[in-house]
């Protein structure tokens, strides 16, 4: 009989509580298991609901910017006087405003109270005329 440098039965035992081991390890374990892919699962829902959300504003924005161009398009049709003042000011800017008419919109609402210190009323509303005294 071959003798070998390990005994067998020993193996076996060791195969056998490891085995053992395992299958604790796996009973302790799954209601943690369990426990982290239920809140995966909500996590993922949370987050597909938020894309969704954001999908939804999105089109909205997009939908908001076509309309401002195309308002500030009719606006500068309607209005050639626009356009050859611009022009006069700046050919470089008159191109720019010709380009992208709503951002032109966006700058001059954003420097209304600027023009409106300087005497411009862009409202439409009547102003009292303001003198410089130098």
């Amino acid at each position: 009989m071959v003798k070998l440098p390990f005994d067998v039965g020993s193996v076996i035992v060791s195969w056998l509580l490891f085995l053992v081991s395992l299958v604790v390890l796996w009973v302790r374990a799954k209601p943690h298991v369990e426990l982290a892919m239920e809140t995966l699962a909500e996590a993922q829902n949370a987050i597909k609901t938020g894309m969704s959300a954001m999908g939804k504003r999105s089109v909205e924005v997009r939908q908001e910017r076509a309309l401002e161009r195309d308002i500030a398009s009719d606006l500068m049709d309607s209005y050639p006087e626009i356009q050859a003042l611009l022009e006069y000011l700046s050919p470089d800017l008159a191109e720019q405003v010709t380009e992208n008419p709503e951002a032109a919109l966006r700058v001059i609402e954003r420097y209304e109270p600027l023009l409106a210190r300087l005497g411009i009323n862009l409202k439409g509303a009547p102003q009292e005329q303001k003198t410089w005294d130098f």
